[in-house]
């Protein structure tokens, strides 16, 4: 989003939603939009968090269905207020679930998914998690899953464990 019209998008997306207030994808691009700030930052200084939050809870709302919107709100979940990805007020365990949802619906599950997943378990402390999940994933591995797997065990067993 260009900066300088951010206001004015936002403007619009709310009254798509009025427009149409039985409209998902109305719902679910007018949370993007109100997750940027004035000047068009995502997540920047200033951006609606509250009713960015709800306005993709009311998406999810009207299509339980719609795993892309489940995932943009776990993405969103990841910020706090101040814009601060996995600062101390972010909603760590709300990602989680909203992934663990979409984990459980999407055959077969993406990558992005798997590693925000273990992202947001690590962040949140929830090593044992961690590695479980990892192994869950151990036929397609990614780099994330590798380094969140080989930190969870060093933590949780010792550094000797996690290079064994």
């Amino acid at each position: 989003m260009d900066a300088g019209v951010a206001d004015e998008a936002i403007e619009q997306g709310r009254t798509a939603t009025q427009v149409d207030p039985h409209s998902a994808l109305a719902f679910s691009a007018y949370a993007w939009l109100l997750h940027h700030n004035s000047i068009g930052v995502d997540y920047g200084k200033g951006y609606n968090y509250e009713a960015s939050l709800a306005a993709y809870r009311r998406a999810i709302e009207l299509n339980p269905n719609d795993l892309s919107i489940r995932q943009s709100l776990s993405d969103s979940l990841r910020f706090d207020l101040d814009g601060l990805e996995y600062g101390p007020a972010a909603h760590l365990d709300l990602a989680i679930d909203a992934l663990r949802y979409i984990q459980a619906h999407q055959r077969p599950v993406t990558p992005d998914v798997a590693n925000n997943l273990v992202i947001d378990l690590f962040r949140a402390n929830r090593y044992p998690e961690v590695i479980q999940e990892a192994d869950r994933y151990a036929r397609s591995p990614t780099p994330v899953l590798d380094g969140a797997y080989l930190a969870a065990t060093a933590i949780t067993e010792s550094p000797s464990a996690a290079l064994a």
